[in-house]
């Protein structure tokens, strides 16, 4: 018999942070309360063009600001609230689907100074959905493989089109590519260990083919 942690999803290594849900976007109320935004009625969502995972947050006491989202409060507390925002999550796929997933969904808040705003970094969780022969020729990142039984049999990363047709490959079953696109090695490395981390935590157990590469 194994003694495992358990670690409700509720629980958070940070105090100041965004948690993404299906119901919406909901904001931690130390993170309200330190940046004294209690008195805000609506919020605006960046993109950053150099960073599919960062995304910008602006707070306005005003309602119905152009490109904004209403604030509900979320109980008596005005330091706790929400916004529902489902055009934004919807329109990226990395929020999409770490809401569908329902993993890790709370993410630390940090203040941008150059950018003037506060921001939010996601995981990258295996957006693309692609065919073999549609994976970009010299795409790099992290990918997993599922099998016909739709299991994730392995969780690599490096160049996509590469790995997948190595020899060794050829009698894994795959059936689908699934991947994020990230071009740092040291961020490929990072965020491979936190999905076969994910993974284990979950199953108790490394995908089948990462338990025989080991």
């Amino acid at each position: 018999m194994t003694k495992k942690l358990f670690i409700s999803d509720r629980h958070s290594d940070f105090k100041e942070y965004v948690r993404l849900t299906q119901s919406g976007i909901f904001f931690s109320a130390q993170f309200i309360k330190s940046n004294d935004l209690g008195r805000s009625n609506s919020v605006r969502f960046y993109e950053f063009t150099e960073n599919q995972y960062k995304f910008g947050m602006e707070f306005f006491i005003e309602q119905n600001v152009p490109g904004g989202f209403s604030l509900v409060r979320n109980g008596s507390s005005i330091n706790n609230f929400y916004t529902t925002a489902r055009s934004f999550t919807n329109t990226f796929p990395v929020l999409r689907d770490l809401i569908k997933s329902k993993g890790h969904n709370r993410f630390p808040v940090t203040y941008d100074k150059i950018e003037k705003c506060f921001f939010f970094t996601v995981a990258p969780c295996f957006e693309c959905n692609n065919e073999s022969i549609t994976i970009p020729e010299g795409a790099t990142g992290i990918y997993r493989y599922r099998n016909s039984d739709d299991e994730v049999i392995y969780i690599g990363r490096g160049n996509i089109r590469d790995r997948l047709r190595s020899p060794e490959r050829k009698d894994w079953d795959i059936t689908k590519v699934e991947y994020s696109l990230i071009n740092d090695r040291e961020e490929m490395a990072k965020y491979e260990s936190y999905h076969l981390a994910e993974y284990q935590n979950k199953y108790n157990k490394l995908p089948e083919h990462n338990m025989i590469s080991a």
